[in-house]
């Protein structure tokens, strides 16, 4: 009449095994290691192209200066003209230099080259882009022979960097045209 029951206990197993552990810290080092890959090439391709947006900003704010005949400040007070009596500022010379990734921006003088009052130059602050062109052209404040610029036809400048190439154009006529990343 007595009743007799045995129960048996299972150990309880709480916790990871190791392998299991192993298993779960490899899977989240490799999503993290694909997660900083993506974020440093993200981050690279964004400085090409705003290295390149900056250059044309640049360029355009030297056209701007040009037809608004904008002159820096002691540009005269100074001997910013080679010739004393020649003071006429016809427009703002943009010199590309690819050897040392430079674009600069000088005002000139209907003599010539002005002396380095006024002078902006913007070099690319990252060691790995690259930029390519030819450039050595002026945007006049009125039309030489009906045109804005001294081109004799278009120049493309190209930023190439963090595996993306971004370029634009200065047209003949003085245009710029959008940056275009590929």
């Amino acid at each position: 009449m007595f009743k007799t029951t045995i129960t048996t206990t299972k150990p309880i197993r709480a916790g990871f095994t190791l392998i299991e552990l192993l298993v779960v810290i490899a899977i989240s080092a490799m999503v993290i290691g694909g997660a900083i890959a993506g974020y440093i090439t993200f981050e690279n391709r964004r400085r090409t192209e705003t290295q390149t947006q900056q250059l044309q900003q640049m360029i355009l704010s030297a056209r701007s200066k040009a037809s608004a005949r904008v002159t820096p400040d002691n540009y005269f007070n100074e001997g910013a003209c080679r010739n004393e009596n020649n003071r006429r500022l016809i427009g703002y010379r943009v010199r590309l230099d690819a050897v040392n990734d430079r674009i600069t921006v000088q005002p000139r003088c209907e003599n010539g080259v002005a002396n380095n009052q006024g002078t902006d130059t913007f070099t690319l602050a990252n060691l790995d882009m690259t930029l390519s062109g030819t450039g050595d052209f002026t945007f006049y404040t009125v039309p030489q022979n009906g045109v804005l610029t001294s081109l004799s036809g278009n120049t493309t400048i190209t930023v190439e960097g963090g595996g993306l190439t971004c370029s634009f154009t200065v047209t003949e006529a003085g245009g710029v045209t959008r940056v275009n990343c590929v």
